[in-house]
């Protein structure tokens, strides 16, 4: 079972629904946690002392404050960082794959990144040719180019 902490930044219907999806998930919300206004070297350590790994949107500044944070030889349970732009569907299925599929020790002290996963709603287009190569000249005989020819004569019997 992962057990996971929401940060303030983190869209709240993404946690409504993975407490509806996965029975597998221990998601606290930062207002249930009470951490709205903290740091975020204070979340992290906060995260750690619950054995939590942190869920957030925050995907330019928390990276450089996890750094920091491990490089002082503090642990950590873990951090994903979700797109803001990823479907809630979508990272709500990653979350349950991850809870289904490992343990939260194994995101001990690491950072991942759940990419924007692009939906293609159009219609795919048929591929475009690609243009024929100019056939060389074939030779029938061993010459090299621009070297002169030397007649074969045959002669009748």
């Amino acid at each position: 079972m992962l057990r996971l902490i929401a940060d303030i930044s983190l869209n709240h219907h993404l946690l409504t629904a993975c407490r509806r999806r996965s029975k597998t998930i221990d998601f606290l919300s930062a207002n249930k946690a009470r951490i709205e206004g903290l740091s975020h070297s204070s979340l992290l350590h906060y995260a750690a002392d619950e054995d939590r790994i942190v869920v957030t949107h925050d995907i330019h500044m928390l990276p450089a404050h996890f750094r920091t944070y491990l490089a002082s030889g503090a642990f950590s349970p873990g951090v994903f960082l979700i797109h803001p732009q990823t479907p809630i569907a979508d990272a709500t299925a990653w979350l349950e794959l991850a809870s289904l599929a490992s343990d939260h020790t194994d995101w001990q002290d690491q950072i991942l990144e759940i990419p924007f996963l692009r939906l293609i709603s159009i219609p795919a287009q048929p591929p475009v040719p690609l243009p024929l190569l100019q056939e060389s000249p074939v030779r029938d005989d061993d010459s090299l180019p621009g070297e002169a020819r030397t007649p074969i004569l045959v002669s009748p019997r």
